[in-house]
């Protein structure tokens, strides 16, 4: 009989930390233990993979499915690339990380439907919710956010140390009087989960409130000609892959890996842009890679290993110039060939 994988949804909204989680979860991971991330990106270009691809310890696997949510427009990649992973792969713990603005019911029903059900062991979900998120009346009434805290066995109050103990515990209270209960409320910064969370119980009993809400997205064409056609694009020299979303409210750009970016530049560029709501990146700079995220008018820096190409992906709607501005800005941002010292 073929052992069934313990299996996690980890989800919450758009720049609540969830792939800082990951991270986490991955570096605390249990020694030789081989695990699996199957990690989805509602925009075009990837950058959550290439910043656990270079940040990860190793007997991690990691799939990535851009171009859509799994929930709804991207499904059928979602069934193809989880279905490789629990034949090939065989991890003894697979991650998902859902896109910020997708809906888990679609996810849980699928993956306790009769084609996983004997080979997926479904443990806890996982909802980080930012602050922010939590006190904003406009995104506390959206049907989707709701929905991913109402369906979450699991429900963590991220980035606490960006809040008050007032709102925290407002967060604790009101979690707490979810029904069914959750199994656990919980207050955590820079995304540190207990691994020990990962193995509590999934309750079948959690419904949805608006299951259909990310319905309207279901018709976006889902054309496995262009997927391949895009994996075998490269970019070159000055002259980037750029990549909107079907819906343009999200771009990504892909740059040659012997681009280099002025770090300076680059930042001050990020911090003009009020319209953009959430942006991370990997970049190869002056003074080596990093990664940038930009969340709620907050960036945040580090290095990483990754080295395969610099690569952005912006969410921002009625940004001035459109999208060519903007790559225009980005272009402004490299180093030119004839100002690099002998040393670059």
């Amino acid at each position: 009989m073929t052992k069934r994988i313990p299996t996690n949804l980890i989800t919450g909204f758009l720049g609540v930390g969830k792939t800082t989680a990951m991270l986490d979860l991955l570096r605390n991971k249990p020694t030789n233990s081989r695990w699996a991330i199957l990690v989805n990106e509602y925009g075009e270009v990837g950058v959550d993979q290439a910043i656990l691809e270079g940040d990860s310890p190793e007997q991690i696997e990691i799939r990535e499915i851009s171009g859509g949510c799994i929930c709804c427009t991207s499904s059928i990649l979602f069934k193809f690339a989880l279905s490789q992973i629990l034949g090939s792969v065989q991890p003894e713990r697979l991650l998902i990380e859902t896109t910020g603005v997708g809906h888990p019911a679609r996810l849980l029903e699928e993956l306790r439907g009769p084609h996983y059900r004997d080979r997926v062991d479904l443990r806890a979900t996982i909802c980080l919710v930012s602050p922010t998120d939590f006190i904003t009346p406009p995104m506390y009434e959206s049907p989707v956010f709701r929905d991913q805290m109402e369906l979450a066995d699991v429900l963590v109050l991220n980035k606490a140390d960006t809040t008050t103990q007032a709102v925290q515990e407002e967060f604790l209270e009101w979690g707490q009087k979810l029904y069914p209960p959750k199994t656990l409320v919980a207050v955590t910064q820079k995304g540190k989960l207990d691994p020990a969370w990962l193995d509590l119980g999934f309750n079948p009993q959690r419904q949805a409130k608006e299951p259909l809400a990310h319905e309207s997205t279901k018709n976006l064409p889902v054309r496995m000609d262009q997927a391949l056609q895009d994996f075998f694009q490269m970019p070159s020299r000055g002259q980037p892959l750029r990549k909107p979303s079907a819906n343009n409210d999200a771009c990504g750009w892909i740059f040659h890996p012997d681009d280099i970016f002025d770090e300076d530049r680059l930042l001050t560029l990020f911090a003009s842009q009020p319209k953009v709501t959430r942006l991370k990146g990997v970049f190869h700079t002056q003074e080596g890679w990093f990664v940038i995220h930009r969340v709620e008018n907050r960036t945040t820096e580090e290095t990483t290993s990754y080295r395969r190409d610099s690569r952005i992906e912006i969410f921002a709607q009625g940004l001035e110039g459109g999208w060519e501005e903007y790559e225009r800005r980005l272009l402004e941002c490299l180093i030119r060939e004839d100002a690099k010292t002998p040393n670059d």
